[in-house]
């Protein structure tokens, strides 16, 4: 089972499309039950959530075809040349792919899920747009532990890197 498809993106990207984090953006808003704004989340940050989209050609946005039309359509805007005016003519919010904004310093500055997919992809030359999902075990309906997570990789030939190991290599390198 799966956990809730995000895309992560580099900082500075997001700040091209003038994104803010969703704690931000509510704050500036005039909403009148502020006390629901997540401060810091239970492990100790601000959640990297900003606004969920949908690509403008999906129908509902829901279906695996709309959410990878999304996130496709999302990773191609970063090479273009007037990125925030694509995106705000590409994309609708509210939408069924949120939008992870990896902290400025990425790995130096926070440790999560959302700047080791950027970091990762940096790493590896790739466009710093990564689509993520929390792996979920069927029995237990929390997150897959990491020696489910390991036989799950092994059995499907999937590569698998240790967060402790890529904050290793993040220090040297």
């Amino acid at each position: 089972a799966g956990g809730l498809l995000c895309i992560a993106i580099d900082h500075n990207f997001a700040s091209s499309l003038e994104l803010k984090y969703m704690h931000e953006i509510l704050s500036d808003s005039n909403i009148t039950n502020k006390e629901m704004i997540m401060g810091l989340a239970p492990y100790g940050d601000h959640p990297t959530f900003s606004l969920s989209v949908n690509h403008y050609q999906t129908y509902t946005g829901i279906t695996d075809k709309d959410r990878s039309l999304t996130i496709r359509e999302m990773a191609n805007i970063f090479n273009v040349e007037n990125k925030q005016k694509k995106f705000t003519s590409s994309f609708k919010t509210p939408g069924h792919v949120p939008l992870l904004i990896a902290s400025k310093g990425l790995l130096a500055a926070r440790q999560g899920h959302t700047e080791m997919s950027v970091y990762l992809a940096q790493v590896a030359g790739l466009t710093p747009v990564t689509a993520i999902c929390e792996m979920m075990d069927a029995q237990t309906y929390t997150a897959l532990s990491v020696d489910k997570a390991e036989k799950f990789a092994k059995q499907n030939g999937i590569p698998l890197i240790d967060g402790k190991e890529l904050l290793e290599y993040a220090k040297v390198h």
